[in-house]
């Protein structure tokens, strides 16, 4: 009972932190959003098109001020990240007008697109007596420059990547009726992170190594972050960022909602030797993420590398949408939680997956390398054969699908493709995606994860350890032999 009472004690002391944060974070909030209206006042709001927080989805938009006919000119600014170096130059002239009704065509098919608050347009008129009505000081004419119409398909497995910079970029997401797991390693040589929240300036987070974890439970498709909208930032020691829609603000999360299991291997802000990796288990509860709609959730996982000093920051996510439009809500992919799939226990078990693994090891050693393909008599084996060739590099192909195809029993057609070809439908799978990935290797100079999906594989480990047991070596080793006989 008393311990009872002591962890009771505990959790109503973290939600006080937690509201006094919330409140504090309204307060914020509600003085910005007057300071906002008081300044659109002040400079009096000229543009009439496009309108606050409008979602552009073309390569041209449209400026159109409320003016009257005694105006000599209009002069229209923007504010936007630039293309390639991502920098922010403030707002930028982009055109004038000298002529009724001084509508002004913005070009922006050279930008990228654009999540929401990073372009602004503002307007300055003068008119004839020399008057200058100017609203370049209201910061609330933002807009969303969003040209993909299509929504993602991806969905998230059992493992993921992608790549940042030069670092790998690994994930895993499970869950139960408590919380959602997520499981996150990034291969970093440099691992820098000063953020602490006793100190939070200005989201210092972001000068850092860092992961986003964003996630939508109504899976609403908008292009904005909405009132649903979680995002869940983490820097390498394990501190932790809440972002809270109803203010739209981010803060330091020291009522501990999120528990993190932070894990570094190398030396944190030590550029004086090579660090291997930087790894973090967050474990977000879902009375945190409120209500789901149904099972698919919407999600994107954004992680930014920068090594110390004076280094540009690179920021990529898993969607690859870039880093200007990670925060976009209507490109995320999906997380189904279907019952039972990746369940949250088998994460971290002990000495009986550690037993198990070790017998799956042995026996994958003791496994034959995949045999050359045969030329099938069957005609149906060569047809086949051939849609598998053709369908390769489809997520989650498999004897199933082939089967369903043809509309053969999968048993069937198993016992008789390995009659014909001498090895497995699995075998010549795998066969016909190393043969991909040594043409990949020798013709182009895409890095090992692209051609790793473009060959078929889900996942970089699992291609990495494929192409070894094959041919013996790595696939950075065979591209070397093949320069270095070249």
């Amino acid at each position: 009972m008393e311990k009872a009472r002591q962890r009771q004690s505990i959790s109503n002391e973290k939600q006080d932190i937690f509201m006094k944060n919330r409140s504090f974070s309204m307060k914020i909030a509600a003085g910005l959003m007057l300071f906002m209206i008081f300044t659109a006042r002040a400079s009096q709001q000229i543009l009439t098109e496009p309108k606050p927080f409008s979602v552009i989805s073309s390569n041209v938009v449209r400026l159109k001020p409320a003016v009257s006919d005694s105006v000599k000119e209009a002069r229209f600014f923007a504010s936007f990240w630039e293309p390639l170096t991502y920098t922010h130059p403030g707002l930028k002239q982009i055109g004038t007008e000298k002529k009724p009704p001084f509508v002004h065509y913005w070009d922006v098919s050279r930008l990228p697109d654009q999540d929401m608050w990073r372009i602004k347009l503002a307007c300055v008129v003068e008119y004839l007596d020399g008057r200058v009505v100017s609203d370049t000081a209201a910061p609330v004419r933002f807009v969303v420059l969003d040209r993909n119409p299509a929504f993602s398909t991806k969905t998230a497995l059992e493992k993921n990547s992608f790549l940042c910079g030069d670092d790998s970029v690994r994930f895993s997401v499970s869950w139960d009726k408590k919380e959602i797991c997520v499981r996150l390693v990034v291969d970093d040589d440099a691992i820098f992170s000063d953020f602490h929240s006793s100190r939070f300036l200005g989201n210092k987070i972001w000068a850092n190594d860092f992961a986003v974890i964003y996630l939508d439970p109504l899976h609403e498709r908008s292009c904005f972050l909405g009132h649903a909208t979680r995002a869940v930032q983490v820097s390498p020691n394990g501190e932790v960022l809440l972002f809270d829609p109803a203010t739209l603000i981010t803060y330091p999360d020291t009522a501990g909602l999120v528990r993190v299991e932070p894990k570094i291997r190398g030396t944190l802000n030590d550029n004086s030797d090579t660090d291997t990796s930087w790894s973090a288990v967050v474990h977000i509860p879902r009375t945190h993420l409120g209500p789901f709609k149904d099972d698919t959730l919407g999600m994107n996982i954004c992680v930014g590398d920068r090594d110390g000093g004076d280094s540009a920051m690179l920021r990529a996510d898993w969607i690859n949408l870039g880093q200007l439009n990670a925060g976009n809500p209507s490109e995320w992919g999906n997380l189904v939680l279907v019952r039972n799939r990746f369940p949250l226990v088998p994460l971290f078990s002990g000495g009986a997956l550690i037993l198990a693994a070790a017998v799956f090891v042995a026996r994958r050693r003791r496994a034959k390398r995949v045999e050359p393909e045969k030329a099938p008599h069957n005609p149906l084996v060569r047809m086949v054969a051939a849609y598998v060739r053709e369908n390769r590099a489809r997520e989650n192909f498999s004897l199933d699908d082939t089967a369903a195809h043809f509309n053969l029993n999968k048993d069937y057609l198993g016992k008789l493709f390995k009659k014909e070809m001498g090895l497995a439908f699995s075998g010549y799978l795998n066969n016909v995606r190393i043969e991909e990935a040594k043409r990949l290797l020798r013709e182009t100079p895409e890095s090992v994860t692209t051609i790793a999906f473009e060959a078929g594989y889900e996942s970089l480990d699992t291609f990495q350890k494929s192409f070894k047991r094959v041919t013996g070596m790595t696939p950075s080793q065979y591209r070397k032999n093949l320069s270095q006989t070249a």
